[in-house]
C-alpha cells in the first residue's frame, strides 16, 4: 500500500509540474502576441496620421487652386499654407501650419494677429515646410520617423501664364 501511495504522489506531482509548464508556456505565447498587437497597432496609427495629414493637406490646397486664393508664407516662426477668401467685403485666411508636434488649422480675419497655439490640431506632426516653386508648391512634412514630400501642380497658376 505503502507503494502504492508514492505512485500516486509522484503522478500526482507530475501532473502538477506538466499543467504549472504548460501554463507558463501559454502566459509567454499570450505575452507575445499582445506585443505584437501593440507594434502592429502603433505602427497603423503613425501610418494613419502620416496618410491623414498628407491627404488633408492635398484636400486644402486642391480645393483652394484659384488665381490669388492659394500662397505659401509664414505664421509666427512656422512656415504655412494661407487660403485667402473674401466673404461678404471682408478677406480671412485658413492657415495650415505645424505647432507643438501637431499639424494646426486656423481660420481668421486677414488681418488679426493671433498666436499659432490657437489654431485647431488635426493630426500630431513634429515638421511642416511649404515651399512656392512658381508654378507648383512643395510640402514637406515629417512625423519625427518618416518625412514625405508632396508637390501640387497649382491649375490657377498655369492658367493666368
Amino acid at each position: 500500500m505503502n507503494n502504492k501511495m508514492k505512485k500516486g504522489s509522484l503522478g500526482g506531482i507530475l501532473a502538477l509540474v506538466a499543467f504549472t509548464l504548460f501554463v507558463a508556456l501559454l502566459l509567454m505565447v499570450l505575452l507575445t502576441g499582445a506585443d505584437v498587437v501593440k507594434r502592429l497597432t502603433d505602427r497603423d496609427r503613425e501610418n494613419y496620421d502620416r496618410m491623414t495629414a498628407t491627404q488633408y493637406i492635398a484636400t486644402r490646397v486642391h480645393q483652394s487652386d484659384v488665381d490669388g486664393m492659394l500662397s505659401v508664407g509664414t505664421f509666427g516662426e512656422n512656415s504655412a499654407i494661407i487660403i485667402t477668401e473674401e466673404i461678404e467685403g471682408s478677406l480671412y485666411n485658413t492657415l495650415v501650419y505645424c505647432h507643438n508636434g501637431y499639424l494646426r488649422e486656423m481660420f481668421c480675419a486677414a488681418d488679426a494677429e493671433l498666436s499659432p497655439t490657437f489654431g485647431e490640431e488635426i493630426v500630431p506632426m513634429e515638421s511642416f515646410v511649404a515651399e512656392d516653386m512658381g508654378d507648383h508648391i512643395r510640402v514637406t512634412v515629417s512625423d519625427g520617423k518618416r518625412e514625405d514630400t508632396l508637390y501640387f501642380s497649382l491649375r490657377s497658376r498655369k492658367e493666368a501664364n
